[in-house]
């Protein structure tokens, strides 16, 4: 703790006259932390405030910090969204957040930040936030040191050592780099990516390298071409790298590291007849087929294993062709057996089927190997939900039809339940081992067909006595497009799922990207976090959006605090870890400052009199 004499504050602080007992009392109820005295402008800014500027300290204290990483998007292979080892941040001290640095990046981020802890660079053991972006670059940058514009090292960028970036004209525009988020492996001390690189002056010129990068140096330790074909039916099918997108997360899991790629384009949908292939929407059921690759988890070299979902055969029905894997960057879930992936329709605008798929992981270790590279098939089975009125499309698939795009799968711990949510705005519970719905689905935005839920759910088991029994409930979250961020409670003893609460704000157009902390599952420490558009957000689609950063109570959705910041980074949720809440902020246009803004609390600062005695 600083200790600071009243002397050496202006205004009514140097005036007041406080005694031992008062001091004391604020200490134990967090006042000297939370209290106006350390919430107003005197030392962290006001409640609400712009981003401003980096604090001289650079992230070194007076912040406080914890321990604790995020190596996978949204949290865990289960995908809940909730980091419950947060040591610092709690609803006491969130209003005392204020930003502590700026780290400067390239290009769009689209990527979810990664942290790992006590990684070890030039014999420092540091926290290391890992940085993708849409220009093919990664960024690692020391939590507690790193001044504004210095990275510890950097890969791709300016020297295209990752490969140049495409150039897209559709649902991302501009530079198409990676998109999905890495993962961090810190037992082997590496991250993979997977990176996009093309040819714009070329046709049919884009490719995807599996790469795994020491974290310690950015060194590229192995590199992989994903390529890959295999027999559906009496069709064979190869991978096109010029027409889908590598949008969800990748997945390590103990029995191997999984990459999904979702709908890209054809290449004859373009109006533009420079623009790379896998660029534009496609009109056809070509682009409406998921891969997914297995690679060995020590080895990326050994693999891959291949499961591939719908045809590329333009002729097959539109619900077969419905089968794109893009859950809005969220990662495929997993548990101890299964994998878990949504597939959803081949482009934003159409309604053909989609699906719910449960994958053997056991299957998929199992799969047949042929000698020739990318050659090989899966045989693990696929069990699909089934809705009613539907038909199945083999023995092995059956057919759940949605109207539009899903966000995934979020695994609810403990139980043997699954949430996924589709357009338009409904929430389905569904049980894992048979893949068949526990109750009817939650409709909590009426017949809103705009009510997409693209920014994926929250999910948290509060186990302290005091919230309605000791355990006894979960809490689930969301905030879709132009509606307002909802909370649910799931009841583990009868495993229902219920409407709780609605939050008094703005309807925003591309909802909120959400993520919780807790200590534990201390329910009193639990704080929900999020990235939205600044309201009123009237700014076009595509163009340069401002955007904010919020802390809410997690039981009653009041805002605990917010921020303002430059840019609004689309799909990407905040990373909170080791007491600080790292936001993309990046707006897609060349011309404007891209970066990740770091917000901490500051420690505590012990009053003693100034009694002027030298």
């Amino acid at each position: 703790m600083d200790v600071v004499k009243y002397g050496s504050f202006v205004g009514s602080v140097r005036e007041r006259t406080l005694d031992m007992r008062r001091l004391a009392s604020w200490l134990l109820t967090g006042s000297l932390l939370t209290g106006s005295l350390f919430t107003g402008s005197l030392l962290v800014g006001c409640q609400g405030s712009a981003a401003g500027a980096v604090m001289e300290n650079n992230g070194r204290g007076p912040f406080l910090t914890g321990t604790g990483e995020l190596v996978t998007n949204r949290v865990n292979n289960a995908r809940t969204g909730a980091n419950l080892r947060e040591e610092v941040l709690s609803p006491q001290n969130a209003a005392g957040l204020a930003l502590s640095n700026r780290f400067l990046i390239d290009g769009d981020v689209f990527a979810q930040v990664l942290v790992a802890d006590g990684v070890r660079i030039r014999q420092i053991s540091r926290p290391v936030a890992i940085v993708a972006t849409m220009n093919n670059s990664l960024f690692a940058f020391d939590m507690d040191g790193s001044a504004p514009g210095e990275p510890l090292w950097t890969r791709g960028g300016e020297d295209e050592d990752l490969g140049a970036p495409g150039q897209s004209d559709f649902g991302i525009v501009g530079d198409h780099g990676i998109l999905s988020t890495p993962v961090v492996d810190t037992s082997r001390s590496r991250v993979l990516v997977v990176v996009r690189a093309c040819d714009p002056t070329l046709r049919q010129a884009c490719n995807y390298r599996l790469h795994e990068i020491d974290i310690r140096a950015g060194d590229t330790r192995t590199e992989r071409l994903i390529s890959g074909r295999t027999q559906v039916g009496s069709e064979e099918l190869q991978f096109d790298a010029n027409a889908h997108w590598n949008r969800p997360a990748l997945l390590l899991h103990e029995t191997g590291l999984f990459v999904a790629f979702g709908a890209g384009a054809e290449r004859e949908d373009s109006d533009d007849p420079d623009a790379p292939s896998g660029d534009s929407a496609s009109s056809s059921g070509a682009a409406g087929q998921g891969w997914i690759f297995r690679y060995d988890p020590e080895d990326i070299n050994i693999g891959p294993q291949v499961y591939v979902t719908g045809s590329m055969n333009a002729a097959a029905s539109t619900a077969q062709a419905g089968s794109s894997i893009a859950q809005a960057g969220a990662g495929p879930a997993a548990d101890d057996e299964f994998l878990y992936v949504t597939a959803g329709p081949s482009t934003p605008e159409s309604t053909d089927g989609g699906r719910v798929i449960r994958l053997s992981l056991d299957g998929f270790q199992r799969s047949n190997v042929s000698s020739e590279p990318g050659a090989n098939r899966s045989d693990a089975s696929a069990v699909v939900y089934r809705a009613p009125g539907t038909s199945s499309l083999s023995s092995a698939e059956t057919i759940w039809e949605l109207s539009g795009g899903t966000s995934g799968v979020t695994l609810i711990p403990e139980t043997d339940h699954l949430l996924t949510s589709v357009s338009p705005g409904l929430i389905h519970v569904l049980s894992r081992s048979a893949l068949e719905e526990t109750q009817e689905p939650l409709a909590p935005f009426g017949d809103d067909s705009e009510a997409t839920l693209l920014q994926g759910m929250v999910f948290w088991r509060p186990n302290e006595a005091g919230v309605e029994g000791p355990g006894n409930f979960g809490y689930a979250y969301v905030w879709p497009n132009r509606q307002r961020l909802t909370s649910f409670r799931f009841d583990y003893q009868t495993g229902m799922l219920e409407v709780l609460a609605t939050a008094e704000l703005p309807a925003l157009r591309d909802g909120g990207n959400l993520m919780l902390t807790a200590q534990g599952g201390v329910a009193e420490t639990g704080v929900l976090w999020a990235t939205t558009e600044r309201p009123p957000a009237e700014t076009t689609l595509m163009g340069n959006r401002p955007g904010r950063v919020w802390a809410f109570d997690p039981f009653s959705l009041e805002t605990l605090w917010y921020a303002d910041t430059p840019g609004f980074s689309r799909f990407n949720p905040p990373t909170v870890v080791r007491g600080r809440v790292l936001v993309a902020s990046t707006s897609g246009d060349d011309a404007e400052e891209q970066s990740v803004l770091m917000y901490a609390v500051r420690r505590p600062t012990m009053l003693v009199p100034d009694t002027g005695l030298r």
